[in-house]
């Protein structure tokens, strides 16, 4: 899982991962404005949140979340990662159903959160209005363990007394089409670097977007951490470092993810077709977002999670495709465990 942890006051605890977007060492990477085109892209990408919540163990945390369409009349849904909300205390521990935190607090802008940024729009949703998909903490007796990527989803529900400040951005829909072969892009504000040394960098409040082509869409059965039915991508280099699927040449503003960019979306085809769960590197000796690194997406075509998200109050648009791939399989990857 690609979450990160700010331990308060001692420094960064990192589950898996302290990495984050990680883009390609031959742009402007390393720059903080419009110099770096990644965070321009991330700008246009208004309906994703930066989530950040102080846990009952005493950490705090960093995720990525997305306002997202609401069934119901007079209130908001957030969709991100059940990790996000329910991993004992966010420290890879196994989940147990119990939410880890008493409230969450959503800040949106592209340039919000860890560095004093301004926010457009801010919002508090308690551990109450906190829907984690049920098969999150069993499995669904399936062959999964707790904690399978195929179910990491959580919906968090909000009304308009739970903003605090500024004003919410417009929705991004849901897609259950199957997107494979399709140009996706990922968004998150976790920590960054680039894929040829990907530095151990803290999250800046930048919000961060890059592209990738989504390579698998299919069932793997490894390591528990990425079970199950999910959506990958690989990070390809400017000369093919890392290349482990798919072309080998990247697109212009090729990138891979991270610590902190949990629960954030991958977009393909005018919707959201993933929500992220973590990742491993594809190649052998590799390390975490870099060249090679595979994202690891819960599948929103899966027909377990569509009917998650339905009870959570979010609306499913009807799917512009014949079959759902929830039903079968698109692709089909068996994967070697993380490198760390």
């Amino acid at each position: 899982m690609k979450t990160i942890a700010f331990a308060l006051l001692t420094g960064i605890i990192c589950h898996q991962s302290c990495h984050a977007i990680s883009m390609l060492h031959t742009l402007n990477w390393a720059a903080l404005d419009n110099n770096n085109p990644y965070i321009v892209e991330g700008a246009n990408w208004e309906s994703v949140g930066f989530i950040h919540w102080t846990s009952t163990t005493g950490p705090s945390f960093v995720g990525t979340g997305t306002l997202v369409p609401s069934a119901n009349a007079g209130q908001f849904k957030i969709l991100t990662a059940a990790h996000n909300v329910d991993s004992e205390g966010g420290l890879g521990g196994t989940p147990d159903g119990i939410i880890d935190a008493d409230n969450f607090n959503i800040f949106f802008g592209a340039n919000t959160g860890a560095n004093g940024g301004t926010a457009t729009g801010s919002v508090i949703v308690p551990r109450a209005n906190i829907a984690v998909h049920p098969f999150w903490t069993d499995g669904n007796g399936a062959g999964l363990t707790k904690g399978a990527a195929q179910y990491d989803l959580a919906v968090m529900t909000f009304t308009i007394t739970n903003v605090t400040s500024g004003v919410l951005p417009t929705t991004l829909q849901i897609s259950t089409d199957n997107p494979t072969g399709l140009i996706g892009t990922m968004i998150g504000y976790g920590s960054w670097g680039s894929g040829q040394t990907f530095g151990n960098s803290s999250p800046d409040g930048y919000r961060r977007a890059g592209q990738n082509v989504i390579d698998v869409v299919g069932t793997t059965a490894e390591d528990p951490a990425n079970q199950g039915f999910t959506v990958q991508t690989d990070f390809d280099g400017p000369s093919g470092e890392g290349h482990t699927t798919g072309t080998a040449s990247p697109l212009t503003l090729e990138a891979s993810t991270g610590g902190g960019d949990s629960g954030g979306p991958l977009v393909a085809g005018g919707g959201i077709v993933g929500v992220l769960n973590g990742g491993f590197s594809g190649i052998p000796n590799g390390k975490l977002s870099e060249y090679g690194d595979r994202s690891v997406w819960a599948a929103l075509s899966d027909q377990s999670n569509i009917n998650f998200l339905i009870s959570a109050g979010v609306v499913i648009p009807e799917p512009s495709s014949l079959a759902l791939v929830g039903l079968g399989m698109a692709g089909m990857l068996f994967r070697r465990r993380r490198v760390a």
